[in-house]
């Protein structure tokens, strides 16, 4: 008997509540199906990912943990993908996430070239709405690129792939916070220039650098920055931008920014954004402004997300009273700032998603030791006074 491949198996308990239909997606840390329930009188179809060995380490563990629990907060919201089940293998290596079922993603639809123009600046709006409402939360997605932008045939965007968000620290004195904070974060082509020198003190204004590329790139139907390091990267970013002045070089507080960038003689762009976008169409200039207020060295004069949306480029499709905000900042059971074991990130998945009572009471356990913990600490310092 030939043995099942990891990533074509489903595990019987889970084949129990869905049938599969169909392998649709593999990537690095999972592989997708598209599957329906078992019960015939529901028709319904979804997209299961498979995490494989979820906990294999805390930092896979980690980002297992946050694509849950964020996805299970913003899920309400119109343009992010929403969570229908979760489910665990039976051996605890493996999750299954039951979600909404999608027809194609961006970076699909720009590459087959199926986009008019009607189209770009509704997906563009849409992305930017998710993009409001996770950032009202003090969130950062940290992964905003095309493959991640799920579509439907009728243009309905779900922003997807949460495993790399993390709240924003509000204060960067916080040593913990600068710790945890890392730049490996978003492939290449959609990282900003702090993130792409080194920087771990970045805000939600690397999404937004993120969302000008996506714009630009559906636009030129092709990536902007498609640079081959990151050398290329602050290459080509140079020659679209010019050189920055030192006080933008000093507001993304990067290691190697003035390393990298103070050497550069000042320089006007080689090729700058209006010449690309007329090399394609007629000059946009709502569109080129919209990009150059997105693409910025420093991060504090890039447009928010909440900005964004009142711009004339999105001006079809705005509307204050459908753009709802989180309302308050989000902070998950097991913060950002404090690197877990994988099995505490698999407890609490278990514990807060999936519903084991062993789990739960292991969670509970934790807590009581870290407590006690705690009160010896505040008890010795008493003393010491």
């Amino acid at each position: 008997m030939v043995r099942q491949p990891v990533y074509d198996k489903i595990d019987n308990d889970v084949l129990a509540r869905y049938q599969k239909v169909q392998r649709i997606g593999r990537g690095c840390y999972g592989v997708v199906f598209e599957v329906m329930y078992r019960d015939a009188t529901k028709l319904d179809r979804f997209a299961m990912k498979k995490i494989l060995y979820a906990y294999n380490n805390s930092t896979d563990a980690q980002r297992t943990y946050r694509e849950i629990s964020y996805l299970m907060e913003f899920g309400s919201h119109d343009n992010i993908l929403q969570v229908h089940d979760v489910l665990c293998s039976s051996d605890d290596k493996h999750l299954y996430i039951v979600s909404d079922l999608m027809e194609s993603d961006l970076r699909k639809a720009i590459k087959d070239q199926c986009l008019q123009d009607d189209h770009k600046p509704l997906i563009a709006y849409q992305i930017l709405r998710a993009l409001k409402y996770i950032h009202s939360a003090g969130v950062m997605h940290r992964d905003v690129k095309p493959g991640n932008v799920l579509l439907d045939f009728r243009c309905q965007v779900l922003l997807a792939d949460f495993g790399l968000a993390r709240s924003s620290p509000a204060d960067f004195t916080k040593d913990a916070d600068m710790m945890m904070m890392t730049d490996y974060v978003g492939p290449r082509w959609y990282k900003s220039p702090e993130l792409l020198l080194g920087s771990r003190c970045y805000t939600t204004a690397i999404d937004m650098w993120a969302w000008g590329c996506i714009v630009a790139e559906m636009c030129l139907e092709k990536p902007l920055l498609k640079g081959s390091s990151t050398i290329d990267m602050m290459h080509n970013i140079v020659e679209l931008l010019g050189t920055p002045l030192g006080a933008d070089v000093d507001a993304m507080q990067a290691p190697y920014a003035h390393m990298s960038l103070d050497q550069l003689p000042m320089s006007r762009p080689t090729r700058g954004l209006d010449q690309l976008i007329e090399d394609v169409q007629e000059a946009d200039v709502v569109l080129c402004d919209l990009l150059e207020l997105c693409l910025q060295y420093n991060p504090g004069k890039r447009i928010t997300a909440y900005e964004g949306l009142q711009h004339p480029y999105l001006s079809s499709f705005h509307n204050p009273d459908s753009e709802p905000v989180f309302e308050h900042r989000l902070e998950l059971s097991l913060q950002d700032s404090h690197k877990f074991t994988a099995a505490q990130y698999r407890d609490q998945i278990y514990a807060d998603v999936v519903g084991l009572e062993r789990a739960k009471f292991r969670v509970e356990e934790t807590m009581k030791a870290a407590s006690r913990v705690e009160a010896d600490d505040e008890d010795d310092e008493d003393d010491m006074a």
